[in-house]
């Protein structure tokens, strides 16, 4: 360091940042998730479900989510950081400020976002449910 500033760009230390922050908050609802599993699997010992079919297609359905959800951050990142943050509970004004866009521009990311996220999950259902691979 010299004079107090480092020897790594903002920009770098900005993106490792997000990076981070990105892999908190998908492990997080991958616990989440995991959880939501356990509880279903325990609720179908116990009778609650109808048939094991109802149970797989529920379980088959968080799957496809996070099939969904990675290709969205293939296709589209700034979009999937968006649905991650605003899942994660954070604001539009923080999410504008994460990641360098305007509040308007985070809304319309997280919308345009989610809405390709529900499309892709849906596909992977259909698929799965058709027994056709993805």
């Amino acid at each position: 360091m010299r004079n107090g500033t480092s020897s790594w760009p903002t920009a770098i230390i900005r993106a490792l940042g997000l990076r981070i922050l990105r892999d908190a908050i998908k492990d997080h609802i991958r616990s989440r998730n995991r959880v939501a599993r356990r509880e279903r699997a325990a609720a179908a010992e116990a009778g609650l479900y109808q048939s094991c079919v109802d149970q797989i297609m529920h379980l088959g359905t968080y799957d496809a989510l996070d099939r969904a959800m990675d290709e969205l951050a293939r296709r589209e990142p700034v979009h999937a950081d968006c649905v991650r943050l605003r899942v994660a509970q954070l604001s539009y004004e923080e999410i504008a400020e994460t990641l360098g866009i305007t509040p308007g521009t985070a809304r319309t990311y997280y919308s345009r976002g989610r809405q390709l996220a529900k499309d892709l999950a849906a596909s992977y259902l259909r698929h799965d449910q058709e027994g056709e691979p993805s």
